[in-house]
């Protein structure tokens, strides 16, 4: 007789268990394949736990990840005219092109790639922007956009996504890119918004509402929270800075070097 109780492998089941190689704690993907297939290993994308004290963040992982509450909020209104005009023209968004400009200046900044997770600092090789959808019930779920500087692909991946999302209402998570919260209150014109310190989200993450029609020129006001261990206000004026300039750019652009950091043209960490 055959022992039922006995645990079944699939064709393609895959583990993840991590791995110590010097400063980083590697995360390792097996797959097991039918009853003789064997396993097969693959390093993967995936997030890696770091020593902070081997990075340039040591001093504020010291001094911040215990902090009551680490979370920094920082309040901006952007010139958004020529992204509306883009959009009108092309027929994209609005979020959707503001989601990928918030890809595109948050990519050459090396301290978006490290994320406090729990009592750890953990070390990434690529971003997404996360966006938050009406699904068919009325309700909300979230959806995570991994991010390619390429408009087109970027677009693609953001209008495939977020209708699965809206159809499904299951959330859409990607657990190896550190991901860039957003929320858009489109009903209303804010000033901004605090978020509450959970101790549990520690993503940086960005919330606006409708934005303002002027009679020269159309702004959009929002706020900026993010982990004090993560980022420095330096990093974040300088992220700010980037995004209004890619606001500004009614065209993609490639980025120069920013103190000594370079993504690439597949917005992969180098």
């Amino acid at each position: 007789m055959k022992n039922e109780n006995k645990t079944k492998i699939r064709r393609s089941d895959s583990f993840v268990f991590p791995v110590q190689c010097g400063n980083r704690t590697l995360q390792i993907r097996t797959e097991a394949h039918g009853h003789n297939g064997g396993m097969k290993m693959s390093l993967e994308n995936l997030p890696a736990k770091v020593n902070p004290k081997n990075t340039p963040r040591a001093a504020a992982f010291e001094l911040w990840m215990n902090a009551p509450n680490p979370m920094v909020t920082f309040f901006k209104t952007l010139d958004v005219t020529p992204l509306v005009r883009f959009s009108r023209k092309r027929g994209y968004k609005f979020n959707m092109l503001l989601c990928r400009c918030i890809g595109r200046a948050a990519s050459g900044i090396k301290e978006f790639y490290l994320l406090p997770v729990g009592r750890e600092l953990w070390q990434y090789d690529s971003i997404a922007v996360n966006t938050i959808v009406k699904n068919k019930t009325g309700e909300v779920s979230s959806c995570d956009v991994p991010f390619s500087p390429d408009l087109a692909q970027f677009n693609a991946d953001y209008m495939r996504l977020t209708r699965r999302v809206a159809e499904s209402c299951e959330d859409h998570d990607l657990t190896d890119c550190m991901v860039i919260g957003t929320s858009a209150i489109v009903d209303t014109e804010i000033d901004g918004a605090v978020g509450m310190n959970s101790g549990i989200f520690n993503n940086p993450f960005i919330i606006w509402g409708k934005y303002h029609k002027g009679f020269w020129r159309t702004t959009l006001k929002l706020s900026f929270r993010f982990h004090h261990t993560q980022m420095g206000g330096a990093h974040v004026g300088r992220f700010l800075e980037r995004l209004q300039a890619e606001v500004g750019m009614s065209v993609p652009y490639n980025h120069e070097k920013d103190q000594g950091f370079e993504p690439s043209d597949t917005g992969v960490r180098k």
